[in-house]
């Protein structure tokens, strides 16, 4: 018969060593725990890192971009004297709106700053603007109503004035300008205006005549036929009636 060895320990060590166990025990399951607590944050800490430099750099890009628009919008300035001059217009000072210089920490404050001063020159330049624009429409409108056009291709064979008739060899004063071109030809208008006449004429056949601004009148003379009647009003480059040898 085997003999069972036992060991019999003291109800106080017993105890002691039942607390030290469990004490053990429960320390290792908190640095388990806290081990993966630790990791979890180091990742979330590693990958705030890459999404701040990434924004960093996307900071810096939006900067830049208001640096460049400062540039650009030096070059429109230029461009603004030069149409006003072109317009007869007062220059006016060239403005170059400052935005700021700064290091990288401070780069979001000065991309507001930049926006906030290149939004106040955006405002200004659209009134600027619109007066160039009204002023260039109003200087446009009068260049339509010169006459400045050949309302026929061709080259002029007999001017306005004084001329020797090709008829009867007098010198006489001659009221137009002849240009030779085949019949059927589109006779356009060589200025804005009103039609104050439209019909026969003893001495231009089927004749046109436009009124325009600034006491402007053109006449049309020898028409195979006119297109417009009186009262009609006339575009500068509208075709008014086709060539022919009447009168």
């Amino acid at each position: 018969m085997r003999e069972v060895f036992r060991l019999n320990l003291p109800t106080w060590l017993a105890v002691t060593l039942g607390v030290i166990l469990g004490f053990l025990a429960v320390c290792l399951v908190m640095f388990f725990l806290y081990s993966s607590f630790i990791t979890a944050r180091l990742v979330h800490y590693y990958a705030l890192q890459a999404e701040n430099r990434t924004q960093s750099a996307q900071i810096k890009i939006f900067y830049n971009k208001t640096k460049e628009l400062e540039t650009g919008i030096r070059e429109l300035e230029e461009r603004d004297q030069e149409l006003r001059e072109l317009l007869g217009l007062k220059k006016l000072p060239i403005r170059k709106p400052k935005t700021a210089q700064t290091s990288d920490n401070d780069l979001p404050e000065a991309i507001f700053q930049n926006l906030a001063v290149l939004g106040e020159y955006v405002d200004e330049k659209k009134a600027e603007l619109s007066l160039l624009h009204s002023t260039s429409t109003e200087l446009a409108s009068r260049f339509n109503n010169i006459p400045s056009e050949s309302p026929v291709p061709g080259t002029i064979w007999s001017r306005y004035g004084f001329r020797t008739h090709p008829f009867s060899g007098k010198t006489e004063f001659h009221a137009g300008a002849d240009i030779p071109i085949w019949t059927g030809c589109p006779v356009k208008a060589t200025a804005d205006g009103y039609v104050s006449y439209s019909g026969w004429d003893n001495g231009f056949g089927n004749v046109v005549i436009i009124d325009h601004e600034n006491n402007y009148r053109t006449i049309y003379g020898h028409n195979q036929r006119n297109l417009i009647k009186r009262g009609d009003r006339i575009k500068k480059g509208q075709v008014i009636a086709y060539a022919g040898s009447t009168g």
